[in-house]
């Protein structure tokens, strides 16, 4: 995945000066987890945003990124480091080489991207790692990033004149796009006495739903996670923290 997004970043880097030229921006602001040079070297202030995982920040008494291993057992943390090392430094070790060849400073070792001038974190303190890893005085959490320019959402009269419990489901862009997958959970879901607002995705046309079900390919998701009872998602950031955010309980099918 490093690689893909590596080559992403490689291609881009010619449109981006372009295009930071020619608007001439006071502010730069990245959401993202590579670096892509022409952003930090425009000379203004550079933003960071990490809006995925509060372990992208990274710290000694807390798990290494991306192991999935248990804050309370140390046990396993020291190899998963080596591991990753020893598979990500050659890696790491070009990008830098290019990230510096075209105007930026340094990476840090084994990071990917810089942090900003400012940085801001979009994860509920209740659920982050803040006793084990302070964040230094250059990071602010945000709680949540809720949208607010969803529509209007009024429940569909098949759903709203049923009885049972009334529950989202989304997997995302990604996994609503795995058609045998979609078609599996929601074939589980159809022998429950509940009611489902499925975000269909992008092949929505493959999609047929049960009898106990309504979707479309898009859904002003905001709109709707008030009116629920519980959250079916693959965990991605939109959706965890805005279910935070409205208080709902959440089922997470972890894809990756």
């Amino acid at each position: 995945m490093w690689e893909e997004l590596i080559s992403g970043a490689r291609y881009c880097e010619p449109r981006l000066k372009e295009i930071v030229d020619r608007v001439r921006p006071d502010v730069i602001v990245e959401d993202n987890v590579v670096c892509f040079p022409a952003l930090t070297t425009a000379g203004v202030p550079f933003v960071r945003i990490v809006s995925r995982n509060p372990l992208e920040m990274k710290g000694e008494h807390v798990p290494p990124t991306f192991s999935g291993l248990p804050a309370a057992d140390r046990s396993g943390w020291d190899a998963f480091r080596a591991e990753y090392d020893r598979t990500h430094q050659g890696l790491w070790s070009e990008f830098n080489a290019w990230v510096t060849e075209q105007g930026a400073r340094p990476l840090s070792d084994l990071e990917f991207i810089h942090e900003g001038d400012l940085n801001l974190c979009v994860y509920p303190e209740a659920a982050d790692y803040s006793d084990a890893r302070p964040l230094n005085p250059a990071w602010h959490r945000l709680d949540s990033s809720v949208r607010e320019t969803d529509e209007p959402f009024t429940l569909p009269p098949a759903l709203a004149d049923s009885d049972g419990a009334l529950i989202y489901f989304s997997l995302g862009l990604l996994g609503s796009a795995d058609v045998d997958l979609m078609r599996s959970v929601i074939a589980s879901l159809a022998r429950t006495p509940h009611r489902y607002i499925v975000s269909k995705g992008p092949v929505h046309e493959e999609i047929e739903l049960a009898p106990n079900m309504w979707g479309e390919e898009y859904l002003p998701q905001t709109r709707i996670l008030p009116l629920v009872d519980l959250v079916i998602t693959h965990g991605g950031n939109n959706t965890t923290t805005e279910a935070l955010h409205f208080g709902k309980p959440m089922i997470l099918l972890p894809l990756f």
